[in-house]
């Protein structure tokens, strides 16, 4: 009896680039062609929101690519220049939503505000990528603790029959925008992905900490992406400046295929 091969997801963060919808289009025809041959792996974009409609046109029939946004407001209404609602992402008719990223909660955001976001898009049916991760690590392991306290508090208020749809990104913030020799090693995100299901478990249940998927982000790129995936017991990544390499991220997305 074959043994059923888990599905992956690779994410893409594109994040303020490219700066044209040119370059875009270019980087996401790339992707497409490359997703084709895809036989276990979904591929996330997650362009700036001004690309989306236009990225989206170009889809087709392909089942291999979805889209996502990068952030949502915490109220669902109301004068917030700037912010985009939660309506308007599933007007976009996007699927995912980056939620809690570094570099969202280095401008403010915190764990309730987070928590917001989150039963927002689990409650609108899409699926939230929740990011988590430590700023830097310590001998006595209290970065333990804060992982464990950034989940808990990020899915306060969350209904268990809505968490079919959360996925939980591990982002060690020390190593996000550098190189692979700064990324974390295999056997270091296996024991994250251990501890994140071990924090699901407790605070759910086994069969959601089973069900969950965990991915990867920190500087993963071409160098690293094999033992990463093999060895490091995740369902995938989230890719921030590789994924703009359409070379590169297509390559990455072969490997996780295997």
């Amino acid at each position: 009896m074959k043994t059923k091969i888990k599905n992956k997801i690779v994410v893409a963060n594109w994040k303020m680039e490219p700066k044209t919808q040119d370059e875009a289009l270019k980087i996401f025809n790339d992707t497409k062609k490359a997703s084709k041959n895809l036989k276990n792996t979904k591929v996330v974009i997650c362009p700036p929101n001004f690309y989306v409609n236009e990225l989206k046109e170009g889809l087709g029939k392909s089942k291999k690519i979805s889209f996502g946004v990068q952030d949502v407001f915490s109220e669902e209404e109301g004068a917030h220049t700037g912010e985009i609602s939660i309506d308007m992402v599933k007007n976009l008719g996007v699927e995912y939503v980056i939620v809690g990223h570094s570099e969202r909660r280095s401008l403010g955001e915190d764990d309730d505000t987070v928590s917001k976001k989150v039963n927002l898009v689990l409650n609108s049916k899409l699926n939230p990528i929740l990011c988590v991760g430590e700023k830097e690590r310590d001998e006595e392991g209290n970065f333990l603790l804060f992982i464990l306290e950034q989940i808990k508090n990020s899915l306060q208020k969350v209904e268990k029959k809505h968490l079919k749809n959360l996925i939980i990104a591990y982002e060690p913030i020390w190593a996000i925008g550098k190189t692979a020799q700064d990324a974390m090693d295999s056997r270091g995100v296996h024991q994250m992905s251990l501890f994140i299901k071990k924090v699901l478990k407790d605070l759910f249940d086994e069969k959601i900490a089973e069900k969950t998927m965990i991915l990867y982000g920190g500087s993963v790129e071409l160098s690293n992406a094999e033992d990463l995936i093999k060895n490091g017991n995740i369902d995938g990544f989230l890719v921030g400046h590789e994924s703009l390499d359409a070379d590169k991220f297509c390559e990455i997305l072969k490997i996780v295929d295997k």
